[in-house]
């Protein structure tokens, strides 16, 4: 093991086998974990993201989704991760979360457990929050331009559960727990704007719970694929700020 870098992640822990840092979840959801992403999480990519109790909250993920969706978004996301914690084990201040990847551990190792959802923590863009236009493109580009570590960048979250796990209250936990262990203490988060489809309740749960309030509704913002439904979909916005901000 990597000493010098598992001090510097903390407070996540290191995996004896996998080598990877990883968050576990208090009880109740001791049997959850927290990792960064493997290549070999396509194929359950493929089959939650192919179920329309999850695919059809969403936005981007492509749908059908395919293999090839699935090694093009790992080609993503594997060298960030690789770039937050480089950039932690050469003590510079981290610009993400090294950790997004929810398993259960229920019935097997952590280097066993399967993906049964993701929640990412990262830099607004605004895209859905804001109507395209001048506002919008001054808001990320302020927002993009912030030092890491600075307080005042507004951050995002994007997330999705596997339908087996709805309404179990994994999700409220799991952010609750990434922005506590690492998004404010290491991140200095002070502000989190997201959005939700205008009628997904179970969505605004998960942020309330977490103290986010609702701060309005943009109409007719998302324009959903022909094979989500098409159409244009409206949000609402939640906010979420320290008591610092």
């Amino acid at each position: 093991m990597d000493e010098q870098l598992a001090s510097a992640l903390q407070p996540l822990c290191i995996d004896a086998d996998t080598g990877e840092p990883y968050l576990r979840l208090n009880a109740p959801y001791q049997h959850i974990v927290i990792t960064p992403y493997r290549r070999n999480d396509a194929q359950a990519m493929i089959e939650n993201l192919n179920d329309p109790k999850v695919t059809m909250t969403l936005e981007s993920p492509p749908y059908p989704y395919l293999l090839e969706h699935a090694e093009w978004w790992l080609g993503q996301v594997m060298p960030e991760y690789d770039r937050i914690v480089q950039n932690v084990r050469d003590g510079r201040p981290p610009d993400g979360l090294p950790i997004r990847v929810i398993r259960d551990i229920s019935h097997c190792s952590i280097a066993e457990a399967l993906m049964i959802g993701d929640c990412c923590i990262e830099r607004h863009k605004y895209v859905n929050t804001e109507p395209a236009g001048a506002r919008r493109t001054e808001l990320m580009e302020e927002n993009a331009a912030r030092e890491p570590g600075d307080p005042l960048i507004v951050y995002t979250v994007a997330d999705w559960l596997a339908s087996a796990y709805h309404g179990r209250g994994i999700m409220p936990a799991v952010l609750g727990a990434l922005m506590q262990s690492w998004a404010i203490p290491r991140l200095s988060m002070g502000k989190m704007l997201a959005c939700v489809f205008v009628g997904n309740r179970a969505s605004i749960r998960v942020f309330e719970k977490n103290g986010f309030k609702h701060i309005g509704d943009v109409p007719d913002l998302i324009s959903m694929p022909e094979s989500k439904g098409g159409g244009m979909r409206s949000v609402h916005v939640v906010e979420w700020r320290s008591k610092e901000v």
